[in-house]
């Protein structure tokens, strides 16, 4: 009797421990109305740990294994904030519901990977300069100061696939002082809604030990005084081939494709005021090569910048840019400099640059600044710089900066302030005098503000 008896009490334990396992391996099915989980739950809510469906947890009544494991997700999530008794429960809770919380990390996990594939990111730009130009060649219709107001947009969007990303970027403008037409300048019907859908877009990842470029790409040779299409400087052409990059402490970047003929001979300035489109005898050789290739003979590119560590505060970079036509016209373009901190914040540098022009083809530049142009993440952070560019109109494919004029030649001062009000958000203030170097006729002395928002 006291055997059978024994035996019995052995199955139904055996039989309630695998029915619990059973249970578990169900996420659908109800947690038990007296289960102990209910009254954890309880006290996590009260104390401010989880909420449920309608801002508070509802304790009478049941739920799945699934639904419970979601709520002590979240419990999870606010462990930190929890003492040590609600802290012992979350762990048990946990321990409880492993199962689930496992199935549950998994699709969130799964989830999460098909979203990150597709990123977005960006910035909206609100625009004021002022120009005050002296030169006879450069009269506004209106007979006033140059004023320019604008916002722009840019959208960068990719899409990763393993360790490749594919990027399309797209650039849209709007002129807020003429909304249909800004006929202010030389030009007439220029319509002030500007939209570049897929200005650039190519595909990049790595190939052994190398990082691949091709498509329409962004690229930025050495410190970018002779040649920088980055997006944040609103350039709309990027170089159209193939890139690769390899090396580790001594970088080393190939470029291959076609640039688009407009740069050599742009005749806007680098803050957009239009130019009369004119050229003295130092053009004559950079207009041959740029102004009227024959039709599909944009300019052939080849181009190769190294970039060295010197010290540890110490960086060294140059850059070598092959520019030619089928039907002849080539020039070449080299640039050199280097790059030092001195602390944390101060900032230093010095770069060349000449091309094989006969006339108006140096440029330089010495730099300094602190901290940047601020770290848009940080509230309240700053920078400061300022600059002396002296850039020839020969000198340079289309150079990086403000102050670089590809008709007039220019050099002169920037002097620039930066301030991040809060987060993702970049109020710039900067100022350039400038004198021409082939028209020494012309000088500008140019105001800009501007509000950033990144995303």
């Amino acid at each position: 009797m006291k055997k059978s008896l024994i035996v019995i009490l052995a199955l139904i334990l055996v039989m309630g421990f695998f029915g619990n396992v059973f249970a578990a391996d169900n996420p659908f099915d109800d947690v038990p109305k007296n289960h102990w989980a209910y009254e954890a739950v309880n006290k996590l809510a009260k104390d401010g740990l989880v909420i449920g469906d309608k801002g508070a947890f509802n304790g009478d009544q049941t739920i799945t294994r699934y639904e419970m494991a979601v709520i002590v997700a979240k419990a999870l999530a606010k462990a930190d904030n929890a003492d040590e008794k609600n802290k012992v429960l979350i762990r048990k809770l946990s321990e409880e519901f492993a199962g689930e919380l496992k199935t549950l990390g998994a699709q969130v996990s799964a989830l999460e990977e098909q979203i990150n594939k597709l990123t977005f990111n960006g910035a909206a730009t609100f625009k004021y300069q002022r120009n005050s130009s002296r030169d006879p060649m450069v009269v506004p219709a209106n007979g006033k100061q140059n004023i320019d107001m604008n916002v722009n947009f840019l959208l960068l969007s990719q899409y990763h696939i393993g360790e490749w990303s594919v990027v399309n970027e797209s650039r849209y403008n709007r002129d807020l002082r003429y909304p249909m037409n800004r006929p202010d300048y030389t030009e007439s019907n220029d319509q002030a809604g500007i939209s570049g859908l897929a200005e650039k877009i190519f595909a990049t990842g790595p190939i052994g030990k190398a990082t691949v470029t091709f498509g329409v790409y962004n690229y930025t040779g050495a410190y970018g005084l002779l040649y920088d299409n980055q997006a944040p400087n609103n350039r709309a052409d990027g170089v159209s081939g193939l890139q690769i990059a390899f090396g580790d402490t001594v970088k080393t970047t190939l470029n291959y494709g076609k640039i688009s003929h407009n740069l050599g001979i742009q005749n806007r300035n680098q803050w957009g005021m239009l130019m009369v489109n004119y050229f003295d005898d130092s053009r004559i050789d950079e207009e041959k090569l740029a102004l009227y290739p024959k039709a599909g003979d944009d300019p052939r590119y080849f181009g190769m910048d190294v970039a060295t560590p010197i010290n540890r505060n110490t960086n060294a970079k140059a850059a070598y840019h092959h520019v030619y036509t089928a039907s002849g016209p080539s020039a070449n373009y080299l640039e050199a400099g280097f790059d030092t901190k001195f602390g944390q914040d101060v900032a230093f540098k010095v770069v060349a640059g000449k091309s094989s022009f006969t006339r108006q083809n140096k440029a330089y530049l010495v730099g300094l600044n602190y901290k940047g142009t601020g770290d848009n993440t940080k509230v309240g952070d700053y920078g400061a710089w300022v600059n002396y560019i002296k850039s020839e109109t020969n000198a340079t494919i289309d150079g990086g900066y403000d102050i670089q004029d590809k008709v007039n030649g220019a050099k002169g001062w920037e002097v620039g302030f930066s301030y991040v009000p809060y987060k993702q958000m970049l109020i710039t203030t900067k100022y350039l005098n400038v004198k021409g170097t082939a028209n020494t006729s012309f000088s500008d002395n140019v105001f800009r503000t501007q509000l950033e928002f990144f995303f």
